[in-house]
């Protein structure tokens, strides 16, 4: 063992340095270089969960919170591996207030929500809110202890996520992979958030996927049929076989029209009908979920959508189903949403038989592969109608025209075509 004149006799270096303490223990003692004052603390190295960690035990000296020698140390060291040994924590929690013992999941969800209300959208901030509050709190109580669902939880741990994202996958027969893998990337946020806060330990989240896990959610591109199979797609929407609410019908048809995200599309407002450079359009707010606009970057920048004749044939249809509330679309039932669901362009898709073939973001590949290749349209004129915001970061900042008379050409031209195709409207 390092004798006190031997640590006191250690040199001063340019560089820092350390020197084993020779308790056998891991326990080191680090001398700082000139220019970081020539300190020497000791540090005790040990494995936990397979890592390397170091572990601050205290200065060498008389002070308080200081060692006079390596065996008093040493002493502190020892104490702290074996209540590292007992309890499964990493031993640089020692002495700290146990959190994770007192904060629950509802603390967690909280802090997170109100570390986002401030960075993202406020319909984003929304959606988090309620995917949180509708499908794991729903799942699991919110005065469940982190503790208890960390990922090594002999009481709950890893097995009570997973039991929570399968239940909403499943809840959808099977359908509802995207919503569970977005709920669990809501839940890996919230995690890393306590993990932050320090009231989980680090390497502790339930609801990360490990290196080398098969992901059952990994995303894929949207699906969408050829042309060549566009016609007999269009029958199908057309026929209605499964006889769903016309108003199913109708989303999908104006999802075809407009290739609208289908987030965009359900929250529709008749109050947004306004006439923009002389053009009668549905001016649609930065801030709407569905246009992925970053909030305080481009959420400023509305988005529009021309009204042709085909669009306004659909929208005359609508009109029978108008009622006191503002929304274009009205929910077939009682729903969390005030609007439809917009998940019911791609539910009928589905119920038409064209699950994995189709889904409604489709429509924004056909019309951008097909408008250039059938119309022969330009490709900035179809991505400015798809709602992304084209050019370099000064082109952006400083081109604030619309091309509305250009883009509402070729939505009158894409409609056609798609009638041409069998749409009927």
């Amino acid at each position: 063992m390092l004798s006190t004149k031997a640590v006191k006799e250690l040199e001063i270096k340019s560089t820092k340095y350390n020197i084993s303490c020779g308790t056998g223990n891991g326990l080191i003692l680090e001398i700082s270089s000139k220019k970081k004052g020539g300190t020497k603390c000791f540090v005790g190295r040990t494995r936990f969960r397979g890592k390397q960690y170091g572990c601050y035990i205290g200065a060498f000296g008389d002070g308080i919170g200081q060692f006079k020698s390596v065996k008093k140390a040493n002493e502190e060291w020892i104490k702290r591996l074996e209540w590292s040994d007992e309890t499964k924590q990493n031993p640089n929690n020692f002495g700290k207030r146990e959190l994770s013992e007192t904060k629950t999941l509802g603390d967690a969800i909280e802090a997170y929500l109100k570390k986002k209300h401030s960075e993202v959208k406020a319909t984003t901030f929304k959606d988090y809110a309620e995917k949180l509050h509708n499908f794991v709190l729903k799942n699991i109580d919110a005065s469940t202890p982190l503790k208890e669902l960390e990922w090594d939880s002999d009481v709950l741990g890893r097995k009570e996520i997973i039991r929570v994202i399968e239940a909403v996958r499943d809840g959808g027969k099977g359908n509802n992979i995207d919503l569970s893998r977005r709920i669990q990337d809501r839940l890996k946020d919230v995690f890393n958030e306590a993990i932050r806060l320090g009231w989980m330990s680090r390497g502790q989240n339930p609801a990360i996927r490990p290196e080398g896990e098969t992901n059952p959610h990994k995303p894929q591109h949207h699906k969408a049929v050829s042309w060549e199979e566009v016609p007999n797609l269009l029958k199908e929407i057309n026929l209605n076989r499964t006889n769903c609410h016309p108003m199913s019908v109708l989303s999908t048809k104006l999802c075809a029209l407009t290739f609208l995200r289908a987030g965009a599309l359900t929250r529709l407002q008749w109050s947004w009908i306004k006439k923009v450079d002389g053009i009668l359009c549905f001016e649609i707010s930065g801030e709407t979920s569905g246009l992925k606009r970053k909030k305080g970057k481009n959420d400023h920048i509305a988005h529009h959508i021309p009204i042709t004749k085909n669009i306004q044939k659909i929208l005359n249809i609508l009109e029978q189903y108008r009622d006191e509330s503002d929304y274009v679309f009205t929910p077939l039932r009682e729903s969390r949403y005030p609007h439809l669901d917009p998940c019911t362009p791609n539910n009928y898709l589905r119920n038409i038989g064209y699950q994995n073939k189709m889904v409604a973001h489709g429509w924004r590949s056909i019309a951008l592969t097909n408008g250039q290749e059938k119309l022969g349209a330009n490709f900035e004129i179809i991505q400015r109608q798809m709602g992304h915001l084209v050019g370099d970061k000064v082109r952006k900042a400083y081109d604030h025209s619309r091309m509305l008379k250009e883009r509402k050409e070729f939505l009158e031209n894409w409609g056609n075509l798609l009638v041409q195709q069998g749409l009927l409207l």
